[in-house]
């Protein structure tokens, strides 16, 4: 539009000038002729450049406004990656911590489980796992007092049931199965006073009831009593030392004649009153305690005799126990 009036004020001018010449003649006209095509010249490169310049103009500020939105855009790009890279660095960092709180967890269901069976020499190393893996630093020490306490009241607890089994195998008088024990013990807990301690324990026990047969003893031999002497004697076997033997030697050897005296006359009037199987039970019972005397290889040629006059066939095997038990023969 700028163009166009820029090319109707040229006309004009042009036609001003022109009619200014008419009133000079035709001559002064065709002088005039070459300024107004100059004149018109001019006016079209002048439109020309304004209209370029309007261009460049429009151009720069589309140009301008292209450039804006792009930078607003990159801006916005930039704010998006950026907190896309922080989401992702707090999701990493927040996996993370779920995975060792996770972990944690796990370990911990392991201690109390190693805890549970004893296994303290495992809970100790998962500890150790626990503070330098994951870092939990006061967890683990936490736990290690814990396993501490409970490793001294496991401790606590397994001495007291042995202590009590040892006195339980003390008061039944089994003396070998007791020693056994006690030396497994010391084995389990060489440092433990306690359990040395049993073997002192052990001896006395053990003294304290040698006491005990020898006071039945003694009374028995002051009464006579042969049986419960010679059921003393065999008691008393394995407490005696050799000279404890020797001293009572003379005794027994009176008691062990006197008792086979019994049993003597026992199997005499057992066979006159034919009370067979009762004499085949002292037969037997001779044999069996008193293998040298003289009257139990006597007996033992006349054991098939009476076996059969009590009625037991022979493949039957016979003892002194088991015929004692047998109901008289009438």
């Amino acid at each position: 539009m700028g163009t166009a009036i820029a090319v109707v004020g040229t006309a004009g001018g042009v036609v001003m000038l022109l009619w200014a010449s008419m009133g000079a003649g035709w001559g002064a006209i065709w002088a005039a002729m070459p300024m107004a095509a100059m004149m018109i010249a001019v006016s079209v490169g002048i439109s020309v450049l304004i209209r370029l310049a309007l261009k460049i103009e429009a151009n720069t500020s589309r140009l301008h406004g292209v450039t804006h939105e792009l930078c607003e855009r990159l801006e916005d790009y930039h704010r998006t990656l950026t907190a896309i890279a922080e989401n992702t660095a707090l999701s990493d960092s927040a996996k993370s911590i779920v995975s060792r709180a996770k972990e944690r967890e796990a370990l911990r269901g392991v201690i109390h489980e190693e805890i549970r069976k004893e296994d303290f020499e495992s809970v100790f190393h998962l500890i150790d796992d626990l503070e330098q893996r994951l870092g939990y630093r006061d967890e683990a020490e936490r736990l290690r007092q814990e396993t501490r306490e409970e490793c001294a009241e496991a401790f606590r607890s397994k001495l007291k049931a042995a202590l009590e089994h040892v006195t339980k195998l003390l008061g039944a008088r089994r003396w070998g199965h007791a020693g056994r024990e006690i030396e497994r013990l010391e084995k389990l807990m060489p440092n433990e006073p306690r359990v040395r301690e049993l073997w002192e324990l052990l001896e006395t026990r053990r003294d304290e009831y040698k006491q005990v047969l020898m006071g039945e003893w003694n009374k028995a031999a002051g009464e006579s009593n042969v049986e419960k002497g010679i059921e003393l004697l065999g008691e008393l076997d394995q407490y005696l030392t050799g000279d404890e033997a020797r001293a009572l030697q003379s005794t027994a050897r009176e008691f062990y004649k006197e008792r086979l005296q019994q049993l003597g006359v026992q199997f005499q009037f057992a066979v006159k009153e034919k009370r067979w199987r009762d004499g085949l039970a002292v037969a037997l019972q001779i044999i069996e305690d008193f293998p040298n005397a003289r009257m139990a290889a006597e007996l033992r040629e006349r054991l098939e005799a009476l076996r059969t006059r009590a009625g037991i066939p022979t493949n039957v095997e016979v003892t002194a126990r088991s015929e004692a038990a047998s109901p008289a023969s009438p």
